[in-house]
């Protein structure tokens, strides 16, 4: 059931930028799981070169082109000195500056990493790694905050953690798409297995996503009942102001179904305009809105939009019944006087 496994290392270093001291998390680049997004510059391709997140840049006034300093007193990594070439994203850190933001923790300076960074695998002088990122067949269809996905992983993860509590032996073990682990301390082997779950920023943003999903069952159907409403009225009190055209169009010799035709048309067109005008708003607008707020929170570079069609389709069809049904109640009763009546 696993798909895919790939290896992962990371060293935390010091770093001195403008006579201040931050934590860097230096990872080793992704090849298959967990894959960086460029959004400026390059990927490394020396030892001496490395991508960093935008977060460090501007925290620290740096530019692509710049050089850092990494503390290496355990010479884990082959060089102190790399030259920025890329600013980029990772899947691996979602929270920004103004959210959560978190890094994670560490046992070196303050105990929290300020900042992440890649480098070339081959940087790095010890062979095991420290992290192990595995897929699971099938997950990447499904939405992560639904129980299709949480069932999937599930029994993976369990025949994992049983698999590694038996064996002792083995280096840190960590998992994102169905495990993670993490330690700083080789000497002494730490076996943990994790799931998106377990990522604090990953749980404010599902719970976040989930508090609006519960608004956006309550708010919209109240609303969708208040138009209807509004749209009941309107037409009734459109055919009662009409009684003198209607009288006029009878007298005229104008038959009674082409003069309801008139309302039904009116009625239909309005509803059918108004319902794709507001499902517009409701599955594009409306959703880029509320994103675009989360984005000072949260940093993920897509929003993928999903216009309902069955839910639109269904709230149409109900809303042109109801209108279009009301506007003939209204006109067929006001059609039933006589011209001299009406006028």
């Amino acid at each position: 059931e696993i798909d895919n496994v790939e290896g992962s290392k990371y060293y935390d270093g010091l770093s001195l930028i403008n006579e201040k001291q931050f934590v860097i998390r230096t990872i080793s680049l992704p090849e298959k799981i967990n894959t960086l997004d460029v959004i400026d510059g390059r990927l490394p391709e020396n030892d001496n070169e490395i991508v960093i997140e935008k977060r460090y840049l501007t925290d620290n006034s740096l530019l692509l082109g710049d050089t850092i300093a990494i503390d290496n007193e355990q010479s884990i990594l082959k060089n102190n000195n790399y030259t920025i070439v890329g600013e980029v994203m990772s899947p691996l850190y979602i929270g920004t500056a103004l959210g959560t933001g978190s890094r994670g923790n560490t046992n070196v300076g303050a105990g929290i990493v300020n900042y992440y960074s890649f480098v070339a695998k081959s940087n790095f002088n010890y062979s095991f790694y420290t992290d192990l990122y595995l897929t699971v067949d099938g997950a990447s269809q499904k939405v992560t905050s639904k129980s299709a996905y949480l069932d999937l992983i599930a029994k993976p993860k369990i025949s994992l953690s049983q698999f590694l509590n038996q064996s002792t032996e083995n280096p840190s073990l960590d998992a994102n798409e169905t495990t993670t682990t993490n330690t700083n301390n080789f000497s002494n082997n730490v076996i943990k297995v994790y799931d998106r779950e377990d990522d604090a920023t990953y749980s404010d943003y599902i719970g976040s996503s989930r508090s609006i999903d519960n608004l956006s069952k309550v708010f919209p159907t109240v609303f969708y009942i208040v138009a209807i409403l509004i749209s009941l009225i309107s037409m009734a009190r459109m055919v009662e102001d009409n009684r003198l055209e209607i009288g006029t169009l009878k007298s005229l010799g104008f038959s009674n179904p082409h003069i309801m035709g008139k309302y039904v048309i009116y009625s239909g067109l309005a509803t059918l305009l108004g319902g794709l005008i507001g499902s517009t708003l409701g599955f594009y607008i409306i959703p880029l809105l509320i994103w675009n707020i989360y984005t000072i929170i949260f940093s993920i570079p897509q929003f993928v939009f999903t216009y309902q069609m069955t839910y639109v389709i269904v709230g149409i069809a109900i809303a042109l019944a109801c209108i279009v049904g009301s506007s003939i109640y209204s006109v067929n009763r006001t059609i039933r006087e006589s011209p001299s009546q009406l006028m």
